[in-house]
């Protein structure tokens, strides 16, 4: 129930976790999503996680120092029981395990927050809404894609239509490309000579695009770069274009970091709001670890079609300092899109998946829990890899 009131009907008492939203929203200077009631007034929930999968800590190791503040910054904090001794766990339908109250307080919220709450429906209904999710080729659109090669189209086709892959066009970022209006232009009309997937996205361009750079003229072509790769994947059709967050990871310094930062919130919100058509995805690459990026992704998240491009690839190799749970707890809260390869764990040598050192089966419990919302890129080029890595994801049950 969202809300209560006393026998008489005149003083009415909100639930905990609307009031801790209207709190967030209050904060964050968010417009408070509508909530969905049934018709009893109350919310469905839609569990984020099973019992557990929120990361807890000790209250005594906070009062004691131990617990270093800055892994609060920009989270929404519920201190409650975590002992089976307070009698406040409960059922819930997604896990055998009983979850305690303090935590589905936070999965409300986050029903809230990410503005998804269920509501029965009728079975006929249902059945409506799993005619509608299909494309117009009968088929259910995947969250996979692989990049696309005009010289051998039809197979990246066939591919696709196998296993339902959307593209990413990787044609459009060299700035010579760019620059070539005829060839450009010659590039996505050939594409488009073909009955192409219903979702692609592109591949902005990443070379020397320093927003925050010290230098006006550099920053002004970064501006140019970005405004021509934005412009291009919406005359390619695609839905959303991936840039980088270009930094250099041996600086370290709080002023450079700050600077990083406060540019990038800068810019990219101008971007945000002037192509509300267009999703923007900021990768990391070099980065060590991925706390400018959350930093970054906490500023932006306002905006409805910001998103991380998580490359997991990249933060086995260059991450390779900070554990990949860190990196995929940090910044799954902001993925809205991935990068997958395979290396050997030190160099980023886009290699088919399967044929390297990472631990898929890992990944694929990292799916399960936080990625199966996320569009992802099987970032490897030429269509024996991408076959092959198609059908290791389909071994692993994440395909097909």
């Amino acid at each position: 129930m969202m809300s209560d009131s006393d026998d008489s009907g005149e003083d009415v008492y909100q639930s905990f976790s609307s009031v801790i939203y209207s709190k967030y929203c209050e904060k964050t200077e968010e417009i408070a999503n509508t909530l969905s009631l049934d018709e009893s007034g109350r919310m469905w929930i839609n569990y984020a996680g099973k019992p557990g999968d929120y990361e807890y800590i000790s209250f005594v190791d906070v009062i004691e120092g131990k617990v270093d503040p800055r892994i609060f910054s920009g989270c929404v904090v519920f201190a409650g029981a975590y002992a089976a001794g307070m009698q406040d766990q409960y059922s819930v339908p997604n896990s055998s395990a009983q979850m305690f109250g303090v935590e589905i307080h936070a999965n409300i919220l986050q029903c809230m927050i990410d503005d998804r709450m269920p509501l029965p429906v009728s079975r006929l209904t249902a059945a409506l809404i799993s005619a509608a999710a299909t494309d117009e080729r009968g088929g259910h659109m995947s969250s996979f894609l692989i990049i696309p090669e005009l010289a051998n189209i039809k197979e990246h086709l066939a591919l696709a239509e196998k296993y339902s892959l959307g593209f990413e066009y990787n044609d459009y970022f060299l700035p010579k490309m760019l620059d070539d209006e005829a060839r450009l232009q010659h590039t996505i009309e050939e594409y488009k000579k073909y009955s192409l997937p219903d979702y692609c996205t592109c591949h902005g361009d990443f070379f020397d695009v320093l927003v925050f750079s010290e230098d006006r003229l550099i920053r002004e072509i970064a501006d140019k770069r970005i405004r021509q790769s934005i412009d291009t994947a919406r005359k390619a059709g695609a839905k959303a274009v991936v840039f980088h967050t270009n930094y250099e990871p041996a600086l370290t310094a709080d002023s450079y970091i700050k600077n990083w930062t406060d540019c990038n919130e800068e810019y990219f919100g101008g971007i945000l709001k002037e192509n509300p058509d267009m999703n923007i995805y900021i990768e990391n690459m070099f980065d060590r670890s991925p706390y400018m990026l959350k930093g970054l992704s906490e500023r932006l998240i306002k905006y409805g079609n910001f998103g991380v491009c998580f490359d997991y690839a990249h933060a086995m190799s260059f991450g390779r300092g900070t554990d990949i749970d860190d990196w995929v707890k940090a910044l799954a809260p902001y993925i809205k899109h991935m990068h997958i390869n395979d290396n050997d764990l030190e160099n980023d040598l886009h290699m088919a998946i399967g044929d390297g050192k990472i631990d898929w089966n890992r990944f694929a419990g990292y799916y399960e829990k936080y990625f199966y919302k996320s569009t992802i890129l099987i970032e490897v080029s030429g269509i024996e890899k991408q076959r092959r890595s198609a059908e290791f994801l389909e071994y692993l049950r994440l395909l097909g």
